[in-house]
């Protein structure tokens, strides 16, 4: 029943689908389908610990987040490709990326220091429509994706080694599932084990649990991602699209776990998010196991080692965005009810404030104020002492609030939450890598507690067991 109605939605009119969606969702499908209802999914898994922690994590937090995005551009995927020293893939990696079958993509190469034959194969690529290009000095593989994705301005992201190869229909898929699964914020898909040389590679004992026959070139990862945080195995996989918005509240790769970065950054979104195998058995990527990579030197390089101490580390920092916080809201705004009523319902203590908080001694652990930029604007920023790391200031702002006001009110440490559509218009570009835009404060009320979750979390882990 639930494939026939997927397979009808191309066979209606755009214009009649916009306008009855809502309606159709409502009063139809989620009552038919309700384990497909976002504002019901705790995740997307039958793996009863991670249920379980999911459960306690969303609390009574409404968990449709359709009305939830970022400063970026509505239907673009930014993709980064970080390249040292892979001249001879690059070309492949490059080609794959622009032969897409969907058309609205933003390639951002990051050459991340390289000394062989890189800058020149890049000047072929130079000056293309939809490409990018950073050079910089050697960072390493988290460096290089911290600064691509700081040039990204898709409404997704994803990104792609050197060596590997997209298959052309991996963006359009990804794309086309997550737009259909709004219950879902991330989706990852199977791969094809390619050699050196670009041909199919049977028997290379890599993975091999997760083919089937065990001597093929495909990997048929895990369906239920509920495993990711409590196993070291980073079974998700290099094939994978999130939504931009989400990218920007887990925050930058870090730098300490080179090597272990994607593991990582994985754990971090399953742990606050929403991820969700595509459903489909055919591979979308290419990887290549060669003589040089990561996954041949693993031994050699401690991988399994960082990886088991990974997942202690996750366990430690699931249990830190467990803690409760305090919310304070700072001053007036027509969203102060809803946000007080949802976050008390929700077991966290509620303190509403006339002012500027200047209490520094409160006994939360973590905190999140929230104010109106015209509140904040009045008081300047120039005395404001610097937020410390267990404390999320955000600004909301809104059709009333004027461009001066939100200059003043938006603080280097502070992230703004536009409660306005055309708000991303007049602010986005000035605090495009700070910014969330909210429809209602039921969509906002838990992203801004996983901002804090996520700040918190990175801040007090990011120079742990690396």
């Amino acid at each position: 029943m639930h494939g026939l109605l997927e397979s009808a939605q191309p066979l209606v009119p755009n214009g009649l689908r916009s306008r009855v969606r809502k309606h159709y969702l409502n009063y139809f499908y989620y009552p038919l389908f309700p384990e497909k209802n976002p504002a019901t999914v705790v995740a997307v898994s039958s793996y009863q610990p991670f249920v379980d922690f999911k459960s306690r994590l969303y609390r009574n937090f409404p968990l449709d987040f359709s009305g939830v995005s970022c400063c970026c551009k509505p239907g673009l995927v930014s993709v980064v490709l970080p390249v040292f020293n892979q001249a001879q893939w690059l070309p492949v990696a490059v080609e794959s990326v622009l032969s897409q079958t969907y058309p609205a993509i933003q390639l951002i190469i990051v050459d991340d220091g390289s000394t062989d034959e890189t800058p020149r194969v890049l000047e072929g690529y130079a000056g293309q429509r939809g490409i990018k290009m950073v050079r910089q000095s050697n960072q390493k593989l988290p460096g290089a994706l911290n600064e691509g994705f700081r040039h990204a301005q898709g409404e997704y992201y994803t990104w792609i080694s050197a060596d590997n190869q997209m298959l052309p229909e991996q963006i359009g898929e990804q794309v086309s599932f997550l737009r259909s699964h709004p219950e879902v914020e991330f989706v990852y898909a199977d791969e094809e084990i390619m050699d050196a040389s670009g041909a199919a590679f049977r028997e290379s004992g890599w993975c091999s649990e997760f083919q089937d026959p065990s001597d093929s070139a495909i990997v048929h990862w895990p369906r239920d991602p509920g495993r990711l945080n409590f196993t070291p195995s980073n079974y998700i996989g290099a094939c994978v699209l999130y939504r931009a918005w989400v990218g920007r509240i887990i925050g930058p790769y870090i730098p300490e776990l080179c090597m272990v970065e994607d593991y990582d950054y994985w754990m971090r979104i399953n742990a606050l998010f929403r991820i969700a195998f595509i459903g489909k058995d055919a591979p979308l990527y290419r990887y290549r196991l060669h003589a040089s990579s990561l996954t041949a030197r693993h031994d050699e390089l401690g991988i399994f080692k960082k990886a088991q101490a990974l997942v202690a580390q996750d366990q430690r920092r699931r249990d830190l965005y467990l803690e409760d916080a305090e919310v304070q809201l700072i001053g007036e705004h027509p969203w102060f009810e809803y946000l007080a009523k949802l976050y008390a319902q929700s077991g966290y203590r509620v303190r509403r404030l006339a002012g500027e908080d200047t209490d520094p001694t409160a006994s939360c652990v973590k905190r999140l104020s929230i104010i109106p930029a015209a509140a904040r604007a009045k008081e300047g920023t120039a005395a404001r002492r610097r937020p410390d790391t267990g404390k999320l200031e955000v600004v909301l702002l809104d059709r009333r609030t004027r461009d001066l006001e939100a200059r003043a009110a938006v603080g280097e440490q502070d992230w703004a939450l536009i409660t306005d559509p055309r708000g991303l218009e007049r602010f986005g570009p000035n605090y495009a890598d700070r910014l969330l835009f909210a429809r209602t404060p039921e969509a906002a009320a838990y992203p801004l507690m996983a901002l804090l979750n996520s700040r918190v979390a990175t801040a007090k882990f990011s120079q742990r067991d690396s």
